[in-house]
């Protein structure tokens, strides 16, 4: 245990220590900066205006500010959801903010840094449950570091996004089963489900496949772990009302062709060329990762509990339109990242390391958000010696 908690604490410190490196060096010591609020169509409330908001120029922004506003009205009485693009979805997925909104204690100061707060704090999470997972297994607890290269982590921690709440979730999910845990377990899943609604997929894996085992009951009990979610999602629409987009089409990788036929429009240029190559490059990997989840699904020899969550993952995938998922790399990577993990574990325990391929394949587009960084932190220590 020790070493895993080592392994944890050092994830979470690098979470920690890139979201201050960066905030001290190149905004300013404005962590505002983390939500990524573009100057382009993101008015912002007027009772905000003493965090002074860093804007980003020319671009829109990133899905962390209206999370930020959910934490700041969570229960919808300060009118805030006008300024968020999909009041309902975003409100639905609640753990985070909700999360950030209850440990303030109504100090409105202490939202936003409970809220950065929170994205190292899974961090560690997600590395001690697949470290200890790992050592349980036999292996090294070194491999607890692979939680920093699933894309949920990467793409959460310069952008304060939700999704490695989700991710952490799934890797403790993992450890409670094999742990035979089922409160801390059961609770694992109400989170999942409460953190975005592709939550909800790792229950439905983990009850068909209990369903599988013909373990009628438990799948049943196991199932009210939506009912917090459902509850909640009660509570979401008598007060918001918003046009969700398009997720799911009849025709199987409907969305998968047309964003590597059709790739998102970046800027014209050089760079605009090489982010879109390395999102299809990404897809290449996703595409790696389903193939080896489905094949993996029809040999009994690898079927298990972990097979039949990846699965449901996979078909979520295989019928996804689109949306604001596929065209980017960033987007479906990270809202696949228990795919990716559940895959990744499986080739630790068979020590079939094609099965990290898509890591590899995918983290080239994201690490582009670094790079940019490190010239930045390089530029302004320079500047500063």
């Amino acid at each position: 245990m020790r070493e895993c908690l080592i392994v944890a604490f050092l994830a979470a410190a690098a979470a920690f220590c890139w979201q201050f490196a960066t905030v001290h060096f190149i905004y300013g010591d404005n962590w505002t900066a983390l939500y990524y609020v573009g100057a382009e169509k993101a008015p912002m409330p007027e009772e905000l205006a003493n965090e002074n908001i860093y804007r980003f120029p020319d671009v829109v922004g990133h899905d962390g500010r209206f999370y930020h506003l959910v934490a700041h009205d969570p229960f919808f009485k300060r009118n805030f959801a006008q300024y968020i693009d999909r009041p309902t979805l975003r409100y639905r997925r609640i753990l985070a903010p909700g999360l950030a909104a209850l440990l303030s204690f109504g100090h409105s100061n202490w939202v936003d840094p409970i809220f950065f707060a929170e994205i190292p704090f899974f961090v560690f999470l997600g590395t001690y449950w697949l470290a200890s997972w790992s050592v349980s297994h036999g292996h090294s607890y070194y491999w607890g570091f692979l939680f920093w290269a699933m894309p949920a982590t990467l793409a959460s921690v310069p952008m304060t996004l939700i999704d490695v709440l989700l991710a952490a979730f799934a890797s403790g999910f993992v450890w409670y089963v094999e742990q035979k845990s089922p409160v801390k377990l059961f609770a694992v899943l109400a989170c999942a489900v409460l953190t975005r609604e592709t939550g909800i997929l790792l229950l439905i894996g983990w009850c068909a496949w209990l369903l599988f085992q013909r373990h009628l009951l438990r799948a049943i009990t196991y199932a009210a772990a939506a009912l917090p979610a459902a509850c909640w999602d009660i509570f979401v629409n008598l007060h918001a009302k918003s046009t969700g987009p398009v997720w799911l089409s009849p025709i199987p990788l409907y969305g998968f062709v047309h964003a590597f036929v059709f790739p998102f429009a970046y800027p014209a240029g050089m760079t605009g060329r090489v982010l879109a190559t390395l999102d299809r490059v990404a897809l290449i990997g996703m595409l790696i990762a389903l193939i080896y989840v489905f094949r993996d699904a029809f040999q009994p020899a690898r079927r298990d509990y972990k097979t039949f969550v990846a699965l449901t993952f996979a078909v979520f995938a295989l019928f996804l339109a689109g949306g604001d998922v596929w065209p980017e790399a960033t987007a479906f990577s990270r809202t696949f990242t228990p795919l990716l993990l559940m895959l990744a574990m499986s080739g630790i325990l068979s020590k079939n390391w094609w099965r990290l391929s898509p890591l590899v394949l995918i983290a080239p587009r994201i690490s582009p958000t670094y790079l940019t960084k490190v010239e930045g932190l390089v530029h302004a220590v320079l500047h500063r010696s």
